[in-house]
Order: structure tokens, then sequence, then C-alpha cells
């Protein structure tokens, strides 16, 4: 918060552009606590409905802003209404220059606007306009992306903190489809209408003929049950309708294609969402959303060294990304309290100092993990193997106690052993369990040394040189009290070899 405003004291009596979503209204209150000098400007095009202007100007005069609004004929701006490439360049090279226009009149020093540190202006033609009129971007250069505008919002309690974004009405219209006032119009009025059915966040598509209606996810009771009155609006302002649904920021890949195929989703649109996927940037963490397309599971959060927020924090993006379940590692202090009143489905598997987030994957019919330990000392770790697997989606039985001091206790237990998959053998002290195991089965082990034992062992290093050197060939070994590396490594055999 200091960097944002030290970065806007250091600004000669700038202009805000001003739409009332998110990012530029966290911006218009970041300028109030600065207490800088500074004027408000919103600009008024056909591409916006009414709602949104009044919207903005309700925003400012709450706080004693006033606000300029200043009224554009987007239509008459050489190359908008053709609808073509560079519409969006054109359009906010328009929009800018009538406020630059109307600020300089007014003594401003600068134009500043809302654009955040997650835009990505190989994706916003419209940033190329902002770069050659010299418009600072105040979030953008203090690294505050979407996310931390939003949560910062929060925090100040502004009602935009979640406030969806508008797109521009010309979006509605088919690709290279010329615009004209009328179908603006069209598209306004029909939104408006059906927003009166209790419909928000929908939009109408028009491709000069037949319309489709999308609805958020959510909202998709709202439309069986108020279809009828629907399609009687719908049908006033195109000759035939079809019904999508419009889908979040959380769909994976093949969503989005699929979504291209039947037409609810604009190619421009799909190649935004699919650059932007591969991870989000928090500042402190960039988490990588595509983990689960590459690898097949998704990225696992290692709690240590971070803070319960940060944790926190990486967890709910993966989940808001599409990631089912969220797995945090070697917890540290606080942070299961935190998870446990941010996420209602969050559960502290307190052997393992694990916390999952969501629901995991159902095992396959034939999945089998075997976890087994020399001793119940080296329980926590295996604990973590456990776990780590089954979140991944395998069946895993648990032989604790079993070393070879008493090597009759291993024998009693063959059973799981022998259905076993993969194996995962822990052991402190000498470090014997998995050559042993590994004699008795015909599938992959994976040795975990751990650093139980007494002054000799050198904190693992005995058992992780006796588990190297071992005579066993289906032994492979991971390090010191890594039980989540040899889970995550077993579980990814089981469900290879597993048939769904």
């Amino acid at each position: 918060m200091e960097d944002i405003r030290e970065a806007l004291t250091s600004l000669d009596s700038p202009a805000l552009a001003f739409s009332g979503g998110c990012d530029s209204s966290f911006l218009l209150h970041e300028c109030l606590e600065a207490g800088i000098d500074f004027r408000a400007y919103t600009v008024a095009t056909q591409f916006q409905s009414e709602r949104e202007t009044e919207r903005a100007v309700a925003f400012c005069g709450e706080r004693g802003v006033p606000l300029e609004v200043i009224r554009l004929d987007i239509l008459s701006v050489p190359g908008i209404a053709g609808n073509g490439q560079d519409r969006c360049y054109v359009c906010k090279k328009a929009v800018f220059s009538a406020i630059e226009a109307r600020s300089g009149a007014d003594g401003c020093g600068c134009i500043i606007d809302g654009t955040n540190a997650s835009d990505d202006p190989s994706l916003r033609p419209g940033m190329r306009a902002l770069e050659e009129i010299g418009v600072v971007s105040p979030l953008r250069e203090c690294g505050l992306t979407k996310d931390m505008v939003r949560e910062l919002s929060r925090e100040a309690g502004l009602p935009t903190w979640d406030l969806p974004s508008d797109s521009c009405l010309a979006t509605r219209l088919a690709g290279g489809m010329a615009i004209t006032e009328a179908d603006l119009g069209r598209i306004r009025d029909c939104e408006a209408e059906l927003g009166g059915l209790g419909f928000s966040g929908h939009r109408f598509r028009y491709d000069g003929s037949a319309g489709r209606f999308e609805v958020p996810e959510g909202q998709l009771h709202l439309l069986e049950s108020s279809r009828r009155e629907a399609e009687v609006i719908l049908l006033k302002y195109c000759e035939g309708v079809t019904y999508g649904v419009r889908r979040s920021e959380r769909m994976t890949p093949m969503e989005i294609l699929e979504a291209v195929r039947d037409g609810s989703l604009s190619p421009e649109e799909a190649e935004r969402m699919l650059r932007t996927k591969p991870f989000v940037d928090l500042g402190f963490a960039k988490v990588d959303t595509h983990r689960a397309i590459r690898s097949g599971s998704p990225e696992v959060i290692y709690g240590a060294g971070k803070t319960p927020e940060q944790s926190i924090k990486i967890a709910g993006t993966l989940i808001e990304n599409g990631a089912e379940c969220a797995m945090i590692t070697r917890c540290s202090p606080g942070t299961w309290e935190l998870a446990h009143s941010t996420f209602d489905d969050a559960v502290y598997h307190e052997k393992a100092n694990i916390i999952v987030i969501g629901r995991p994957p159902e095992p396959s019919p034939n999945s089998a993990v075997c976890v087994v330990t020399a001793g119940t000392s080296d329980i926590p770790v295996a604990e973590e193997a456990a776990v780590t697997a089954e979140t991944l989606g395998s069946r895993v039985d648990r032989i604790y106690d079993g070393g070879v001091a008493g090597i009759h206790r291993l024998l009693a237990n063959m059973e799981p052993l022998s259905r076993a998959r993969a194996v995962v053998a822990v052991a402190g002290m000498e470090g014997a369990l998995p050559s042993v195991v590994g004699g008795l089965v015909n599938v992959p082990v994976i040795a975990v040394p751990t650093s139980v034992g007494y002054g000799a062992s050198f904190e693992g290093v005995a058992a992780l040189l006796a588990m190297m050197n071992s005579c066993s060939s289906d032994v492979s070994v991971v390090n010191i009290d890594n039980g989540f590396g040899a889970g995550y490594i077993a579980s990814m055999i089981d469900r290879r070899t597993a048939p769904l």
C-alpha cells in the first residue's frame, strides 16, 4: 500500500480515467487515501450501458469526488463501425484522447488508469494506445495483480471488490459484423429486459438475425424456471434463439475449445483465456494453474516457510482456477485455523501435517498403494506419503510397525503388499526395511529414509546410504523424510497401471 501511495504522490495533479470497475475504483480510493489533488473523468459511449455510467457517478458521489462525464460518439470514429481487428486499439485511443484533451484544459499533468499487473499487452491491443498517449498505470507499475486488487478492495470495504467485469457491447456482435446504433440498442435493451427477470452477468449475442442467450452457470435454475418468459423477450430482438452457459475463467482448456466450437465463446476471448491461464501472479508467488493439465495433478503447496495467509491465498487461487482439490504440506503454525475459517470443506490430517481443501478424485476400482513403516516413530513421514497418495486419487493400505526386528509382523500382512501396484517403505535406524520388502513384491518400492535414530544414524544419512545400496533391484530412494515425494510417485505409478 505504501508503494502505490508513494507513486501517486509523485504525480502532478493526475486525471483519473474512471470506469467504476474494480480496478479504477480501488485506484480512486488510493488517490483519496494518499491525499493528492486529482480529477476523475469517465467517457460514456454507445459501447457501455447507461447503468455503468450511473454506477460510476454514484461511487464518486458517495466519496465526494466530482466526476466529469465525457460523451463520445464512438461510432463516428474512423475504424470503429467496421468492427475490424484493430477496433479495440482505435477505441481506446479515441477514449483516452478525449480524456487527454479535457483534462489538459483543466490543468492536469498526466492521466492515470486502472490497468493492473495481470493485464497482458499481447492480449489487450488497447494498451498500445495507452503507451502512445503516455498514460500512467500505478497498479501495474507497483506489481498489483487483479487478485491482489480485489483482495485489497475487500479489505478496504469497497463494494466493487467482487464486481464482475462489464465487457464492451460490441463484443456481443459476431466478429467482422458492422456495428450499428440499432444493433447496440437491440443488445442493450434485450439484456436490460432480461435483467428484469432476475438475470445478472448474462449476455445476448447477435449475428444479424439469430441470437444466443448465455447465463452464468449459477443461474441455470433461473433459466429453467423462466425460460418461457425469457424466450418471449428474446424473440422481440432476434429471429431465433439458442441458449448457452456463460462459463467462468475456471473453464478447462477442453471446455474453452468446446465453447468456441458451439459458438458461445469467441476465438479471441478463448485465446486470451488460454494465454493467461498457465499461471496467476500473486506478487509473492506465481501459481501454476496448468500443472494438472501437464502432469495430471494440481500444484501442491509446500507450507514450510510460507505464512498462513500466503498458503491459503495460493490454495484459493488454485480452486478459483479449476482445481477440484488443493493440498498444503508441512503446514506452518496458524495455517489450519485460517484454512478452517476460509474453506468449508478443508480437512486437517494432523499426523501428516497436511491440509486438504476440496474433494480428492475417486480412486479407480483396482487402485492399490501400500505404505509400510519400520517403526511407530516413522508414522508422521508415512502419513505424509499416505495422505498425499490418497489426495491424488489412490487407495492406500497402511502397515505400521513392521520392521526387520520382528519380521513376522511384516510377513503377516502379505495380502495388502501382494495387491499393491506400488509400495512406500519408510524406515530410519539402519534402513533395512525397503530391501526386505523389495524381495517380497514384484512392483516398484519407493524407499523413504527418516531422521529417526541415534547418533551414528546422522539424522537419516545412514538409512539413506543403506537404501541407495540396496541389493533389491526394485527399490528406488527419495530424500530423507520426504514422505510427500514418495506418496506422489507411488500414486503416479498406481494411476498409470490401474485402469479406469
